[in-house]
């Protein structure tokens, strides 16, 4: 049939214009990686371009063609390349072709092959940088940055097995150090010699000897904060909101030995809270009835409906009665014999043509009721609409604001600093017919302002005592600045260097600062070593 002709040709139509996006992206991608020479690259977007179209048998084809070709071409490329590993330049070339052949097949054993020889020259090239590493903790952290440069390229699992011996071996060292008399003193040494030993080689037992030892480092190194200061409104502790805003760096008490103590002395006033008000006029609307009144439009509905229904009925009786008569006329004619153009025939003819002319005013006629009828069910009687009207109603803003005012002195200097702080509250009698309920007045209370102004007062002073505490750091650390040395006093100026400059440093600071050290001295030929996840 025509209608199903048309209906497979417009399937056919709908189905060429959905386009394949993601095989379109695809190819775009392996089209760019040709025109960048990278064979590798275009046989694996060809590879998901025939995934994505697997009806494409020539796409498909040619998929297979490039993928048979770049593979054959980079497991050539890297036979030849790391046939001489000799120097860390072919180490390096060899890596990036083995790498060429993972991109395609991770599990082919030739790479396995060829990265064990090529990771052997390189813990090779790394031995000769750091030939004292079972006895030097520089030369062992320089092993481990070299060989670790080259863990993900060379990848196979006893080249990993290596370096995690080299990390223990190296842990091992610097837990050694944990044992000298001079080191077990000092705990912000021990502290920091442990979390290198975690970051290096973590295990359970060692986490938690680290966490342990690092808590005793901190409250003894924590500074006193020695508050000599006036107010002429009690701030309850004052003291451990500083502490609190120091980061743990100092604490209210005295101090331990070696661990500085921070004075601030002044006086710290308060203004007396003002109190202000101002009214405000709101509105809120609000449904207060349902007002109802007769449709206009009812009515005339109503009477056209009559009006159709009297004409369909009319015209049902018409047709009725002009059938009949075209009846009657139809079975005179029958009767009259070989009548072509008698009387009958023509009388038959206008009574018909009555009828037919009748019938056609009555469906119009019944049309007209119909459209009438269901306008009249349409139209309400009653209409119906909101009375929605204003509620205007007062509020009272109340607003209390305090002031505070200090003048500090900490290590000679002179500080002026002051804040404020402010409460609000409404108060409305409300509007109760448009549901605004009534909201009587609630004082914030004699006290309301204590809290906050003594949290702005702490932190003030913690600003203080933090750079005062900064200044001791950097006092002490013309012991400890210049290149890293593993010795117990050295360390632990260092630790309390870095404890005191900030609220806490990263677990791998010790072995930066080591490296960092090296790097001045040799130049950074490898990247900073990274800690292992305890």
């Amino acid at each position: 049939m025509a209608w199903m002709r048309l209906t497979v040709v417009l399937a056919l139509a709908v189905t060429a214009c959905v386009k394949n996006v993601a095989k379109d992206d695809a190819l775009a991608k392996a089209q760019a990686a040709h025109a960048r020479g990278d064979r590798v690259g275009e046989a694996l977007a060809l590879r998901d371009a025939c995934g994505f179209a697997k009806d494409d048998k020539d796409l498909c084809k040619r998929s297979a063609a490039a993928w048979v070709t770049a593979q054959t071409a980079v497991r050539a490329g890297a036979e030849t390349t790391c046939r001489s590993v000799e120097s860390q330049a072919q180490v390096d070339a060899c890596l990036a072709a083995i790498g060429e052949v993972r991109r395609m097949s991770p599990g082919d054993p030739q790479v396995a092959e060829l990265a064990t020889k090529a990771g052997k020259q390189h813990v090779a090239h790394c031995l000769a940088e750091a030939p004292a590493w079972e006895t030097s903790i520089d030369d062992g952290l320089e092993l481990i940055r070299c060989e670790d440069a080259r863990m993900a390229q060379i990848g196979t699992p006893d080249y990993a097995s290596h370096v995690a011996s080299i990390r223990a071996t190296t842990r091992d060292q610097l837990i050694a150090l944990l044992r000298k008399p001079e080191v077990v003193a000092h705990h912000g040494a021990s502290a920091e010699l442990l979390a290198a030993a975690v970051c290096l080689a973590p295990t359970p037992e060692l986490v938690a000897q680290a966490q342990s030892v690092r808590t005793t480092f901190s409250d003894r190194a924590r500074a006193s904060i020695d508050l000599h200061a006036t107010t002429n409104t009690p701030l309850p502790d004052l003291c451990g909101v500083i502490a609190g805003a120091l980061g743990g760096r100092g604490v209210c008490g005295p101090a331990h030995d070696g661990a500085p103590s921070l004075t601030v002395v002044g006086e710290i006033a308060l203004t007396p809270v003002e109190h202000a008000a101002f009214d405000t006029q709101e509105s809120q609307e609000y449904v207060a009835g349902i007002i109802r009144f007769e449709n206009p439009e009812y009515k005339p509905a109503v009477e056209a409906e009559q009006q159709a229904r009297q004409a369909r009925d009319q015209a049902s009786s018409q047709y009725d009665r002009d059938r009949s008569l075209c009846d009657s006329a139809s079975s005179a004619l029958s009767s009259a014999s070989n009548c072509s153009n008698c009387p009958e025939a023509q009388a038959k003819d206008r009574a018909c043509g009555l009828a037919s002319a009748s019938e056609s005013t009555k469906r119009q006629r019944e049309s007209d009721y119909n459209e009438a009828s269901s306008r009249l069910s349409r139209t309400n009687p009653i209409e119906e609409r909101k009375d929605i009207r204003t509620a205007v109603y007062s509020v009272r803003h109340h607003r209390w604001h305090a002031g505070w005012k200090a003048h500090l002195r900490n290590d000679g200097k002179t500080v002026d600093v002051g804040g404020e702080t402010e409460a609000a509250d409404l108060e409305t009698a409300g509007a109760p017919v448009a549901g605004v309920a009534r909201d009587p007045l609630t004082p914030p209370g004699d006290r309301w302002f204590v809290p906050a102004i003594r949290d702005q007062v702490g932190g003030e002073l913690a600003k203080i005592l933090d750079a005062s505490l900064r200044r001791r750091a950097s006092d002490l650390a013309t012991g400890c600045s210049s290149g890293l040395v593993w010795s117990a006093d050295y360390l632990e100026c260092w630790a309390r260097t870095n404890f005191w400059t900030a609220t806490g440093a990263p677990p791998d600071a010790l072995l930066r600062a080591a490296t960092d050290t090296s790097d001045q001295k040799k130049g950074a030929a490898w990247p900073p070593l990274a800690c292992l996840a305890p």
